[in-house]
């Protein structure tokens, strides 16, 4: 996806998701670090994707949190999602 290009600030239309909050979804701790790796050095790429919102008003983060996944939590973290970046990342 990346290789090709594709659009990963793209929604889809019934539950208006990106492609950083599918793989949180999924629990793709993988994709979620190539992704944002991929925008690392595009703040306004990087901060367009982890701040969209779905059809619930969850961005990435809200997702990851009510997941309870730490993994992918530490990685948006680490990444830069200024969602995140306040939190201590600590899952009850």
């Amino acid at each position: 996806m990346l290789s090709h290009n594709a659009n990963i600030l793209a929604i889809t239309l019934d539950s208006k998701i990106n492609a950083l909050q599918g793989a949180v979804e999924a629990g793709r701790v993988d994709t979620v670090r190539a992704l944002m790796e991929h925008v690392a050095g595009d703040e306004e790429k990087k901060n367009s994707m982890c701040a969209n919102k779905n059809s619930e008003d969850k961005c990435a983060w809200d997702i990851a949190l009510a997941a309870k996944n730490q993994a992918v939590c530490t990685v948006l973290k680490e990444m830069g999602d200024v969602n995140g970046a306040s939190s201590s990342c600590t899952l009850s």
